[in-house]
């Protein structure tokens, strides 16, 4: 795998480069608004190499949603029923 020549992040429509970080008065925009522009989904990353100068990878950020108690307990279910087949536990059949 080759090394990356640089990675930087972009606000839709404008250019930054540098690091990840969001910096109070960046681009002239707060921090509390960076944050905004960020859990709306207005910022993207880009990976560079020498094979593709022009960006080799790029991906949206966008904020994970938090699982919910629905997921949870179905993800649950379904590891406790891979778990009993696995180890010959029978379930009650009604």
């Amino acid at each position: 795998m080759e090394p990356y020549l640089y990675v930087h992040r972009h606000q839709l429509g404008n250019f930054i480069a540098g690091n990840l970080a969001l910096l109070e008065g960046a681009n002239g925009y707060s921090i509390a608004q960076q944050q905004a522009q960020l859990a709306s989904g207005q910022y993207y990353v880009n990976i560079h190499s020498s094979t593709f100068g022009g960006g080799e990878i790029r991906g949206q950020i966008y904020l994970a949603p938090e699982p919910t108690c629905a997921s949870l307990l179905l993800g649950g279910g379904v590891w406790l029923l891979a778990r009993s087949k696995r180890n010959g536990i029978s379930l009650p059949q009604r």
